[in-house]
């Protein structure tokens, strides 16, 4: 890394250590006990107000010994100490610290028990943060102040033991969060992200969390430690109905621009959102959660989910934007609907068309490590890609009855796909003895249409434990494209040393599958059940390839090659059936099962019928104890027709693939140990978890280099694949005086796996290792300034059995800062700085930097509008950059991205939601 970008990271390390200084502090302890009984009185809240304008200073809940401490209280300031605990008076004493008074013992503090709910007795500007009743948890939302225009995720993000991901997804005390529900109501179908990035902050009163008891209820033998969380939000009152959403354009320099809207409107139990966007930035124009929300996928499900380290995501093939590489075009638009009709029946449906056009130009190196000498590859490659998609589906469910319910989630997809492709490439071998060069063009025109359908039946009875689950799912998908390959090639080692081809591929595709299980639950007594699974698969999928060559003299593709033409079909049926045994001991819980699947494999390849049979037993086990959870399973997956079909793809005439029709299913085995913990009181949190998988008859390539440098693949079944695997995730929250926060982070992730390498007829265990370090922290002073810093290094090595490969790794380094500061009420700016640095082996030294800066204008009323100036890459010296270690080579490549420009803003926040005000008597004191 060179040392500019070394002294850039030390500056901003050392600006904000200064930040983290505390001046003189107080500690604060007690006990609380029962007045009655002196019974230890856990779970009760302890909030320290300052007096003088009864703002919370900080708050703790007690132990389960009924202890509290509470430190980093300010000196010589007036406070007032409030207890709070359901079933009991609050207690109130004020204190107050001095020079040679820091420490304050107010030993056995006794409750006295009142049959009075907590709000008859607890003054309005003195209601406690956080309340425990029973298995649910309340927060006050008055109590954790928030920006006039903040969201109800930015509420979230100050109440202890919630974590909120990039993505919006949610974890309270380290279990995620399922649903979200507004006045007890699903909101939007109960998406999580619907309500915490729409709704504002100001119109919630209180925040409830609790567990999940219809997962519970539907999932009988589900460990209760697993069970997933729900947060309610109550809107304070007179709130029913309401809009909200946000308008966005902007235009810039180099012909840059976006627009694009999203609107929701809710009416008791209907709500209607609406979105649409176009842009070319790179990006996609609203979040995952938007999209999941909106467009209607969380109710529908989602089959395929993909992500990009730029922010971009793909939902079922849908790209939104920011997906592929180099410059991008993207516009979609959809709407949502969901509704219930009484009580028995919530209906939903949901739109959406999206469209992504990119162009990039690629240049890459490969070096391949063949014993004896080296294999060095370079390819520069010019793309122009297009996908359109349009989706459509719902969800309908019917209760007919306290104890059923039946969901029925269909969906339609259309896919289609086309994409252009100039590509340059020239292989030497020890570096500068050249073997081939290539001048290959390459057009591929896809159609994919997808149906899919699950239908669930879940019917309780009144014996607690008792179930019985019904389940259907459908999936229909054609797939139709072609692929049509012109190329040049000379072999500088052939007797004829050019070589032309052009010829045209057309695939036919077809896949269908269909499952229907019967899932049976018993309880067998208070801590015992037991379940009876059975289920039927069967799967039809093709492969049929038509290939015709170009005539020379017609310049048309219309010339048959049958030897490069055939059609494989494999269907395959197979019925397993589980019994299941769960038991709970305390807080042990233990669950094994044991199913035997029995599949049958027919393959048809031209005229020839292959019929084959398999068995498997397959054991399962889950062990939860504390906060510790144990996980084995074992899964059969049989190869793709793709994988079978005998006939070679040589649409890369450098690279040329055939399939195997004697491929035999693969068998894993997969052991996981979890670990999480986050105790409220000191605000820690930890996560851990180790896995391992090991493969019998796995399928993996074969692959030969000739000497004039083609690839030749071909699939194969080897035994004795593993992969190890392991995180470490630790991460403190710190209260800090004078209204600031902080929060450092560590993560570790890495692993190592066994696979074998099939070369040149030459087979050698090979062993992948990598290792990823990540430090973060971030830091907010009040409302005035956020920070945030990230800096990651990924080291990966190859390593093999008998020492004929040299060893091969590479390292990558990566840092990310970023800075909001405050000036005014209405003057914001931010800034992000991003640095990967690659050190230099046989490709030579690899960095890129990218340095945005924008400033915001709040205007309006209550800041809805916001006027923004961004400089993007203000460096000029952003390009995608990524190193990779895989097999015995390792590649480098380097690819056009989205360079500097600047651009000028406009969004309007929409927030049709009046907050009513309160009534007079809500303020006095009603003891």
């Amino acid at each position: 890394m060179k040392k500019s970008h070394w002294l850039f990271m030390a500056l901003l390390l050392a600006g904000t250590q200064h930040l983290y200084a505390q001046t003189g502090k107080g500690t604060l302890t007690g006990k609380l006990a029962d007045v009655t009984d002196s019974a230890a009185i856990s779970l009760a809240t302890i909030t320290v107000y300052r007096i003088s304008d009864s703002a919370i200073q900080t708050y703790r809940l007690s132990n389960g010994e009924g202890v509290f401490t509470i430190p980093g209280l300010p000196v010589h300031t007036a406070l007032r100490l409030v207890v709070t605990h359901t079933g009991h008076r609050p207690y109130r004493q004020e204190v107050q610290f001095t020079d040679t008074t820091r420490l304050l013992d107010l030993g056995n503090i006794y409750l006295v028990k009142s049959a009075q709910t907590l709000e008859e007795v607890v003054v309005q500007a003195e209601r406690p943060p956080v309340v425990v009743r029973n298995d649910t948890i309340e927060f006050n939302a008055s109590a954790f102040k928030t920006l006039p225009n903040a969201l109800v995720e930015d509420l979230l993000r100050k109440l202890p033991g919630v974590r909120i991901a990039p993505d919006g997804n949610i974890l309270y005390n380290g279990k995620p969060v399922s649903r979200i529900k507004v006045d007890g109501r699903p909101f939007f179908g109960g998406d999580v992200r619907m309500a915490t990035r729409n709704l504002p902050a100001d119109v919630i009163d209180k925040v409830q969390v609790m567990d999940d008891a219809e997962e519970l209820e539907n999932n009988p033998q589900l460990d209760r430690s697993r069970v997933s969380k729900i947060i309610n939000l109550q809107f304070k009152k007179g709130i029913k109905k309401g809009g909200f959403g946000k308008a966005y354009a902007g235009g810039g320099t180099d012909d840059r621009y976006e627009a694009g809207g999203i609107f929701n409107l809710f009416r008791d139990t209907m709500q209607v959102s609406v979105l649409a966007y176009t842009n070319n930035l790179n990006k996609p124009a609203f979040g995952m959660s938007d999209v999941k929300d909106i467009g209607g996928f969380n109710r529908s499900g989602v089959n395929s989910t993909m992500t990009t380290s730029s922010g971009g995501f793909a939902l079922d093939d849908i790209s939104f934007g920011a997906t592929e590489n180099g410059i991008q075009q993207s516009q979609g638009a959809g709407f949502n609907l969901n509704t219930e009709f009484g009580k028995k029946l919530t209906f939903n449906t949901r739109y959406f068309y999206g469209r992504i056009d990119s162009y990039y130009d690629n240049d890459a190196e490969t070096i391949q490590y063949l014993g004896d000498s080296t294999l060095r590859s370079l390819r520069s490659s010019a793309h122009r890609t297009s996908r359109t998609v349009h989706q459509v589906g719902g969800q309908l469910i019917y209760r007919p009855g306290k104890y059923a319910s039946l969901t029925v989630k269909p969906s339609l997809g259309f896919n289609n796909y086309s994409t252009a492709e100039q590509t340059n490439s020239a292989a030497f071998k020890n570096g500068n003895d050249p073997l081939n060069t290539s001048d290959r063009q390459l057009i591929n025109q896809s159609s994919i249409t997808t149906f899919r359908n699950e239908v669930n039946y879940n019917q309780r009875f009144r014996k607690q434990g008792r179930s019985l689950n019904l389940s259907l799912y459908n999936t229909l998908r054609s797939n139709h494209w072609t692929n049509t390959t012109e190329a040049l090639n000379t072999f500088f080692k052939d007797p004829v040393p050019i070589q032309s081809q052009a010829q045209r591929r057309t695939y036919e595709q077809p896949y269908n599958a269909h499952t229907l299980s019967a899932t049976f639950g018993e309880s067998l007594s208070k801590n015992a059940s037991i379940s009876l699974n059975h289920k039927v698969a069967f799967i039809s999928d093709q492969n049929g390839l038509s290939t015709v060559l170009k005539d020379t003299f017609s310049h048309k593709y219309e010339l048959p090659d049958t030897t490069l033409s055939n059609t494989l079909r494999q269907a395959s049926l197979s019925n397993t059936t589980e019994l299941r045994y769960s038991i709970t001991i305390k807080r042990l819980n233990i669950s094994t099962g044991l199913s035997y699947q029995s599949l049958q494999n027919d393959i048809r390849s031209g005229r020839q019928t292959t019929r084959r049979h398999f068995s498997y037993w397959q054991p399962s086990l889950s062990i939860s104890w504390r906060e510790f959870y144990l996980q084995y399973s074992n899964s059969i997956q049989a190869a793709t027709a793709a994988q079978l079909q005998p006939v070679v793809d040589n649409s890369n005439p450098l690279s040329v693939t055939r399939g195997n029709e004697h491929l035999t299913p693969y068998v894993y085995d997969m052991v996981g140990l979890y670990y999480y913990r986050y105790p409220g009181g000191n605000k820690f949190y930890y996560y851990a978890n180790v896995f391992a998988t090991r493969s019998r008859d796995a399928i993996i390539q074969e692959r030969n280099i000739d000497d004039k440098g083609i690839h030749y693949y071909n699939w194969r079944n080897e035994d004795g694949l593993w992969n190890v695997r392991a995180s470490l995730s630790v991460s403190k929250q710190l209260s800090l005086p004078h209204n600031r926060f902080a929060n450092v982070s560590l993560q570790l992730d890495g692993g190592t796996q066994n696979t074998v390498l099939l070369l040149n007829k030459r087979r050698i265990l090979a062993y992948n290792r990598n290792f990823r370090p990540q430090l973060s922290y971030s830091l907010s002073i009040g409302d005035k300034i956020d920070l945030s810093q990230t800096y990651s290094i990924d080291w990966q090595k190859g390593r093999y059995s008998d020492g004929f490969y040299p060893d091969v790794r590479t390292t990558v380094h990566n840092f990310y800062t970023s800075v909001s500061a405050r000036f005014t009420a209405s003057l914001i700016a931010e800034t992000s700085y991003t640095l990967v640095t690659i050190p230099g082996n046989m490709a030579g030294d690899r960095s890129s930097m990218l340095w945005n800066a924008a400033i915001n204008w709040l205007v309006f009323k209550n800041q809805r509008g916001t006027l923004k100036l961004t400089g993007f890459d203000l460096l000029n010296s952003n390009r995608l950059l990524n190193r990779s270690v895989t097999s015995n080579y390792t590649s480098t490549w380097v690819s056009t991205a989205l360079t500097r420009f600047y651009l000028l803003s406009f969004t309007y926040n929409i927030r049709n939601i009046k907050v009513p005000q309160r009534a007079k008597e809500d303020k006095l004191l009603l003891f």
